[in-house]
């Protein structure tokens, strides 16, 4: 009961933190933290998948990324 608990406080705190960002981050914002949080995955995981959890077509991100590296 007491490990159930943790494992939904857990879940809630992710799930919390990650309502925030979506809502009071810009997108460049969100990729950049996004690459803070998971670093090196961007490499792994189709660039579909990153701008659906960003909330933001793969366009965007693909814009995104191309002035980031720029930067």
């Amino acid at each position: 009961m007491k490990y159930g608990n943790i494992i939904v406080e857990r879940e809630l705190d992710y799930k919390t933190r990650r309502e925030i960002l979506l809502l009071t981050k810009s997108a460049e914002e969100r990729y950049l933290e996004f690459r803070v949080m998971y670093p090196g995955l961007e490499n792994y995981i189709s660039q579909y998948h990153i701008a659906s959890y960003l909330g933001i077509t793969p366009v965007s991100l693909s814009r995104i990324r191309n002035s980031a590296v720029k930067n």
